[in-house]
């Protein structure tokens, strides 16, 4: 049995509604569920060795993470949502190989963005200026005045 999840499957969270099949151990393999996401889907998931009753306390009415091919109703279970370990998820280092595209704001309360050795918290641009007239505070680092002429961006 194959599973593939591409444009006709949906991942997802499903609850359990019945198990059926046994394994060599007597414990059973298949699920019968029900998407909780998308109402009306149903199919039968297969459930890894480490996911039968023999192993852990699932049980009907136990929701799991799976993938389900919509077409055939077929798919498989990845892990229990009560025996997840979902701190694992968001409390750990992520490395991105490729690209992070993000659409919206990225938010930090105590934290910082670096690239290389350039941090979002402390970076500066110089100017560069034809004029400047005003006074700059060496202890604050703040000016007021006027700029006048051209800006150049940094390098």
């Amino acid at each position: 049995m194959a599973f593939f999840c591409g444009a006709r499957n949906m991942f997802g969270f499903f609850v359990l509604k019945s198990l059926d099949g046994k394994d060599a151990q007597g414990a059973s393999f298949l699920a019968k569920v029900e998407s909780q996401m998308t109402p009306g889907i149903r199919g039968t998931l297969f459930l890894p060795p480490y996911m039968r009753p023999n192993q852990c306390n699932i049980a009907a009415g136990s929701v799991v993470w799976g993938c389900l091919d919509e077409v055939t109703g077929r798919g498989f279970a990845m892990f229990g949502k009560d025996g997840a370990d979902f701190q694992y998820f968001f409390d750990a280092d992520i490395q991105v190989k490729k690209t992070l595209t993000v659409n919206g704001d990225i938010q930090s309360s105590s934290g910082d963005v670096k690239a290389g050795s350039i941090s979002l918290k402390t970076h500066t641009h110089p100017i560069t200026a034809a004029q400047f007239t005003g006074t700059i505070d060496p202890t604050t680092g703040s000016a007021t005045g006027e700029i006048s002429g051209n800006t150049q961006a940094p390098q």
